[in-house]
């Protein structure tokens, strides 16, 4: 079933502006963005390209694709395709995306975990990764750059940012 945000009544009708569709959660909006919980099964989320979306996840499966992702996840496992932005917690669980990455400041976070993240074509960035207690992975055409109390990659340029930080867990970047 699909919840469209901006209007809860609308039922199964699809809105020919804005389309949002969610299955395994709920939406609602929030200060202006849209907030998608789900908690204890699978989920499922299409937006609009490049629309932001607070995720608040726990105990589920969920897929994502094409939006700026906000949120924190317990126990989750989390798979995105196209993702043009990132400011995640996870806790417990999983990340496998493919990120879009042209500039902007992105965070990842993870306590317990493993994240892979495919950079996709185009993608002009900066990685400063941590890992704590655990394995780091670097494959493709990355630049190693010296930094202070982590390691730093580089794709392109490095116009975005993206800080990732694993506790305990695994961290794989690809290009």
């Amino acid at each position: 079933m699909w919840s469209p945000w901006w209007d809860p009544g609308a039922g199964k009708r699809r809105h020919e502006e804005l389309l949002l569709e969610a299955e395994g959660g709920g939406v609602v909006l929030e200060g202006g963005i849209p907030v998608y919980r789900v908690s204890l099964g699978e989920g499922r989320l299409r937006v609009p390209e490049g629309a932001e979306v607070l995720l608040l996840a726990k105990g589920s499966h969920v897929e994502l694709a094409g939006m700026l992702l906000k949120g924190r996840a317990l126990g989750a496992n989390l798979e995105g395709d196209g993702l043009l932005g990132l400011d995640l917690a996870l806790s417990g669980g999983n990340l496998e995306a493919g990120l879009f990455l042209r500039d902007g400041e992105h965070r990842l976070e993870v306590r317990a975990g493993n994240a892979e993240l495919r950079f996709l074509p185009g993608s002009d960035l900066e990685v400063e990764a941590q890992v704590r207690l655990g394995g780091l992975e670097v494959a493709g055409p990355w630049r190693q750059v010296a930094a202070h109390g982590g390691r730093r990659w580089s794709l392109g340029e490095g116009k975005a940012k993206l800080g990732a930080r694993v506790a305990m867990g695994n961290l794989e970047l690809e290009a």
